[in-house]
């Protein structure tokens, strides 16, 4: 049986999912980037034990450090979301895989608030 749902609904029924994946308390670290001034990730695990459910990379843009040119690269952000979560998703909502990344990755950047260029499944 299928219903249909407005893309409001559909958005709760996501977040509410996905906060409960998490769990009440995720376990948020934010680690700056020595390298390169503005670049940082986000590790989001359900508690300090656990695995990483959600790993963001931000790079600012700059100078690479092994290209001899002098080339700026733009800025770039990458989000890897582990495998178990994408295969719940396209289990559950009956789409394929890159549209499950796609529902993640807009839910990630409202929650948030970044901008996500790339997303990946990980180990």
């Amino acid at each position: 049986m299928k219903y249909i749902i407005t893309t409001t609904q559909f958005d709760r029924i996501l977040d509410l999912y996905l906060k409960r994946y998490l769990g009440e308390t995720p376990n948020v670290v934010r680690e700056e980037n020595p390298y390169r001034e503005g670049s940082y990730s986000l590790k989001i695990s359900r508690n300090k034990n656990s695995g990483i459910v959600f790993n963001f990379i931000f790079t600012a843009p700059g100078e690479s450090w092994d290209d001899p040119s002098d080339i700026i690269l733009p800025e770039n952000s990458v989000l890897y979301v582990r495998n178990k979560l994408v295969d719940d998703l396209i289990k559950l909502l009956n789409v394929r895989e890159t549209k499950a990344l796609d529902l993640i990755a807009d839910w990630f950047t409202k929650k948030y608030n970044v901008d996500v260029d790339y997303v990946s499944k990980s180990d």
